[in-house]
């Protein structure tokens, strides 16, 4: 409405011409609720919810993740261990400014709900799924053996030599029969100040044919804008 600009979605179903693997299903809204108290969750989303019921015409879906988890594949990898922590990295990488496209401290959002195959993982030794993340389960120590390793097939560098950074969370929901403490999956949330540093990775990921890439399925997600607090009006 005040004329700005903003990165669109890619046209067609998936975020990569090239590759099936990740989908731009679209939606007007995404809302992500967190908390430290699960009280505080159950009531922000009873608030929402009823909210949302009240329009007519109007379908959404909720899905809980574990509260307060982040390790993946049933419990075995830390995700998001390679966060932007400083303010400056922050600044650099996930917060629009005046020459990123959107609002001054905004975002943009990658999002992907995927579902495990536990027929390829429920079969992979302990070794073999190190060798695929690219890390150790115990300690979390760089394992640097399988050139399609997931650690090196998500890690771009631009032309000045730098690591462009995204801030991440892997959230495991589900429960999936094939063994205990498996889960059917894990929704996958980024943020950056740029959509086309997503896609950059995500082409990445399929150029170089990432392994961890072939023991998932996409099942919804696109790319959204992240206002902020200002730009909603929410700032006290």
């Amino acid at each position: 409405s005040n004329g700005m600009s903003l990165e669109k979605r890619p046209p067609g179903e998936y975020l990569i011409p090239s590759s099936t693997k990740f989908v731009n299903s679209g939606g007007d809204i995404f809302l992500f609720l967190k908390s430290d108290s699960m009280d505080h969750i159950r009531r922000l989303k009873d608030m929402v919810t009823s909210q949302l019921d009240g329009f007519r015409n109007v379908s959404y879906d909720v899905q809980d993740s574990e509260p307060g988890n982040n390790r993946v594949i049933g419990g075995l990898f830390a995700d998001g261990l390679a966060n932007p922590t400083d303010v400056e990295n922050i600044d650099d990488f996930v917060i629009t400014t005046d020459v990123d496209k959107g609002s001054e401290g905004g975002s943009y959002m990658l999002t992907q709900k995927f579902v495990f195959n536990w027929t390829i993982l429920g079969n992979m030794t302990q070794d073999q799924l190190e060798n695929m993340i690219g890390r150790t389960v115990t300690d979390d120590i760089l394992v640097v053996d399988d050139p399609r390793r997931h650690t090196k097939c998500a890690h771009v560098v631009d032309e000045n030599g730098k690591h462009p950074l995204v801030f991440r969370q892997s959230m495991p929901y589900g429960l999936n029969e094939t063994g205990v403490g498996r889960e059917k999956g894990t929704f996958y949330i980024s943020c950056a100040n740029t959509c086309q540093r997503f896609l950059t990775v995500l082409q990445k990921l399929v150029d170089e044919e990432d392994k961890l890439i072939s023991t998932v399925e996409a099942k919804e997600g696109s790319l959204w804008y992240v206002p902020s607090a200002i730009e909603l009006g929410l700032t006290p």
